[in-house]
């Protein structure tokens, strides 16, 4: 009877430090697998292009980068850098437009809500008008959905900006463009 309850206490004790043992494993399978706060950022993005209107040439150099200065957008994930864009234009040579964009251009034109979530997603040249200027295409969105406000942004021969919040956007994206 005494090696009966020896065998029955050996079993139990290494029934024991089993389950213990896979206690320990499973936590460390749960810390493991806990989402990491993550920072999502657009890759870089550049186009330089030249277009002749009225007989003048004029050029548009786009620079858009992910800031390490501006405040994260945070959301459940982690959050997401917002990005600058610098656009450069010239008319024959000469600059005559040369400044840094982002998001607080468009803020009275949206929810204080949804700008708060927002990034300054990208901008695209769209077409030049002679007598009018360059127009381009600028969106605000939010990171990872497709919740995206568009502008359209003039600026004519003298440097001057006009916006115009979009309904929809009037061009066709490629990859990496916005």
């Amino acid at each position: 009877m005494e090696k009966g309850i020896c065998a029955v206490a050996a079993v139990m004790a290494l029934l024991l430090v089993g389950c213990h043992k896979d206690k320990e494993e499973n936590q460390t399978e749960r810390e493991g697998t806990e989402t990491e706060e993550q920072i999502y950022s657009m890759p870089d993005y550049r186009s330089h292009e030249e277009v002749k209107v009225g007989g003048r040439v004029y050029a548009y150099n786009i620079e858009r980068t992910a800031s390490d200065s501006l405040p994260l957008v945070k959301d459940e994930l982690g959050g997401a850098k917002d990005n600058v864009v610098r656009l450069r234009l010239s008319r024959d040579g000469h600059t005559y437009y040369n400044r840094t964009l982002t998001k607080e251009l468009f803020r009275s034109s949206m929810d204080e809500n949804f700008y708060e979530h927002s990034i300054l997603d990208g901008i695209r040249f769209v077409r030049a008008e002679a007598g009018r200027g360059l127009v381009f295409s600028l969106s605000v969105s939010e990171p990872g959905s497709d919740m995206t406000v568009p502008f359209s942004m003039t600026v004519a021969d003298d440097g001057s900006v006009s916006f115009a919040k979009e309904e929809i956007m009037d061009v066709e994206i490629e990859d990496g463009q916005m």
